[in-house]
């Protein structure tokens, strides 16, 4: 076997050194270089993308705080709308029941005098009629007379 033969491991080691270092060189010289300036690059593209993200993330936030702070403060608002509404609804609404109490008491006066002054004017005529009445039937079932003063005297404590 030609690579275990002691007499060839001097060029072999001497070529390997040379292709190696000659490699390493050319790596280090001309790809690492560029590969690191890639990298600062990059690196620095990403950390200024993140503290963009994390400057917007405090507007955002701060804009939140803002918009919160904002509807709390209209929420506040409309409960006082919404209460001093109810309040003035509930104060019509005993207004308004006053005054249909009123005009129902009115109402109520207003139908006792006219029935008082119909029970009035026609109570008397009422009563002659019932007494003309009376008399008629007496006399017709009895076949005889009787005062009429005495029939309206019966028929006054009626009404």
């Amino acid at each position: 076997m030609p690579q275990l033969d002691v007499s060839t491991f001097f060029s072999q080691v001497f070529w390997f050194f040379i292709f190696f270092s000659s490699l390493f060189f050319v790596v280090s010289c001309l790809f690492l270089p560029r590969l690191d300036e890639i990298i600062n690059i990059r690196s620095k593209g990403v950390l200024d993308s993140f503290n963009g993200s994390t400057h917007l993330l405090k507007l955002i936030e701060s804009q939140i705080a803002k918009y919160n702070a904002s509807l709390n403060a209209a929420k506040i608002q409309a409960k006082k709308v919404i209460d001093g509404a109810l309040a003035q609804v509930e104060e019509m609404k005993a207004d308004v029941k006053n005054i249909l109490e009123e005009e129902d008491k009115k109402m109520s006066k207003l139908i006792e005098e006219k029935v008082a002054k119909f029970k009035s004017e026609y109570t008397e005529e009422l009563k002659q009629t019932a007494t003309s009445i009376a008399l008629v039937y007496y006399k017709k079932l009895t076949n005889s007379e009787v005062e009429e003063e005495f029939v309206a005297d019966l028929v006054s404590k009626e009404f």
